[in-house]
């Protein structure tokens, strides 16, 4: 199974980082791969790094997921997982998986109850789904991240979807110490992310000995292979 995340830009690597070595821990045999653009420097602790040109948020997560090879699950960079999640692809009744929102904050709003899917867990056989969002996307005008979610939810009403409890694979939590057993993802979303940096030695400390002996991969615009890593 792949497990993909957009990083790219001005970002804190250590919190990718964080995220990574959570997902080793339970998901070890998972391939972990950054979606970016042609510039950001590859993540310590991936396995593929696969390349567009681009600048915006939507764009390149609307052109690296209708290429990325599937079944995958997307996840966002600023989460830590308590368990395993692969489990969300089990089952044959179902074309996507998508978490439902998390934060009571948005739960709460027009805006969250209109669009009830949100984009930062998804899972997927194929790449049907990511192709229709793509073209949609453009479409729609729509420039700016947070319109990736009208854009998701107006698609989705084409396919079967399975959707994720938010309190379980969407948990956004109160305090830095809000970690609820309950919860197999812990989302770090907006200023929660500094959270995530107190932990990120121990993790990371963790997941050097993880890596030892692999080999990264490289792709480019062209999905071919840049260059190998070891």
């Amino acid at each position: 199974m792949r497990l993909c995340f957009l990083f790219f830009g001005p970002q804190e690597e250590k919190i990718a980082q964080v995220m990574i070595a959570s997902a080793r821990q339970f998901m070890p045999n998972i391939v972990l791969t950054q979606l970016t653009d042609m510039t950001t420097k590859r993540v310590k602790g991936v396995d593929e790094c696969r390349r567009l040109d681009g600048i915006s948020y939507g764009y390149l997560l609307a052109h690296h997921m209708s290429q990325c090879p599937h079944p995958l699950i997307r996840v966002d960079y600023d989460m830590v997982f308590q368990g395993d999640i692969t489990h969300v692809m089990d089952g044959e009744y179902f074309d996507m998986a998508f978490n439902l929102h998390g934060d009571p904050n948005v739960i709460s709003t027009e805006f969250g109850r209109k669009y009830p899917l949100a984009t930062c867990l998804w899972g997927a056989k194929d790449n049907r789904f990511a192709k229709d969002f793509r073209a949609h996307h453009i479409k729609s005008g729509r420039d700016d991240w947070l319109g990736l979610v009208p854009s998701a939810n107006e698609v989705a009403e084409k396919y079967r979807i399975k959707t994720l409890d938010g309190a379980i694979y969407n948990y956004c939590p109160k305090d830095r110490d809000d970690k609820p057993e309950s919860a197999l993802v812990i989302h770090y979303k907006g200023p929660r992310k500094e959270w995530m940096l107190p932990e990120s030695e121990a993790y990371l400390a963790r997941n050097d000995v993880r890596r030892l002996g692999k080999r990264i991969l490289e792709y480019g615009p062209r999905d071919e292979e840049l260059r190998i890593n070891r």
